[in-house]
């Protein structure tokens, strides 16, 4: 997370899991997704490295990568994976709380990794809107409370 920042990494997260779908299409589970087998390349892209223990793809093995994923977007946010996938900080309205309930979510009902890295970037697009949305918000209340103070200050003039 740090030397991403966490806004871009969720973004690059999201481009990891569709190597990860392109992987699982082409019939194999990587097997062994962790903070180990993930460099970051000098445009500041994920690379999903050691496939060492790559296998056939089964349902169990497609399940166990999407659980390592959802593990991966919990420690880029926390620093540590939690035991318990309910991390108590995924109640903030943040970016990191983002990726910790998106982790959550993948840990605990995991689907595919395609669908996984749709959410990733519809996150990331609804950080942007929200972002753009509150400074909007900001403005209009200066605006409305500098208009307030005129009109006060004509009326007791």
């Amino acid at each position: 997370g740090d030397r991403l920042g966490l806004a871009p990494a969720l973004a690059a997260m999201a481009e990891l899991c569709e190597a990860l779908a392109e992987l699982h299409a082409a019939g194999f589970a990587h097997g062994d997704l962790s903070p180990a087998n993930v460099m970051i390349d000098g445009q500041g892209r994920m690379r999903l490295v050691d496939y060492g223990l790559s296998r056939p793809l089964t349902p169990e093995l497609e399940t166990a990568d999407l659980v390592r994923a959802g593990e991966l977007l919990q420690w880029i946010a926390l620093g540590f994976v939690p035991r318990d996938p309910r991390h108590p900080r995924m109640l903030l309205p943040t970016v990191r709380a983002t990726m910790i309930r998106i982790g959550r979510d993948c840990r605990l009902w995991p689907t595919n990794a395609h669908h996984l890295a749709s959410r990733l970037l519809r996150a990331e697009w609804s950080h942007e809107q929200r972002r753009v949305w509150i400074l909007g918000a900001a403005v209009a209340a200066l605006v409305t409370t500098a208009l307030l103070v005129a009109r006060l200050t004509r009326l007791q003039a």
